[in-house]
């Protein structure tokens, strides 16, 4: 059992210091805003992510062939830029800690959302 525990120290560890950046990411987001646009700044964020993705991918030796378009686009879309937009709207309009809180309860107003579109409710 204690075995076991110091085992997983480290991923603790490190999920706890994730946990941290994270977090404090929605203050240096509110805080960016101050000088750059929404649009800008999330330009600049997903230029340099992509930047570094690529350099990771080269690194790694892993193939930059990329996959099936359209999946890929309208996910792309959705997920990244209409939620990154509403993020940005959200931030300039109020504090990030009620902004992050409400970003997360996304999950539940899916399966809300699901119930009243399709009649689906979550079962165990």
């Amino acid at each position: 059992m204690i075995a076991s525990a110091i085992s997983r120290r480290p991923a603790l560890l490190a999920l706890g210091a994730l946990s941290l950046i994270w977090s404090y990411n929605w203050i240096v987001m509110k805080q960016a805003l101050a000088w750059a646009g929404p649009i800008t700044f999330s330009a600049w964020r997903y230029g340099l992510g992509t930047l570094v993705l690529f350099a990771l991918l080269v690194l790694r030796r892993r193939p930059l062939r990329p996959p099936p378009l359209w999946p890929t686009l309208w996910i792309g879309l959705a997920q990244t830029t209409g939620f990154q937009l509403l993020v940005q709207a959200a931030l300039l309009a109020g504090g990030a800690g009620r902004t992050a809180l409400l970003a997360y309860t996304m999950p539940f107003w899916v399966v809300l959302m699901n119930w009243l579109a399709f009649g689906q409710w979550p079962t165990r």
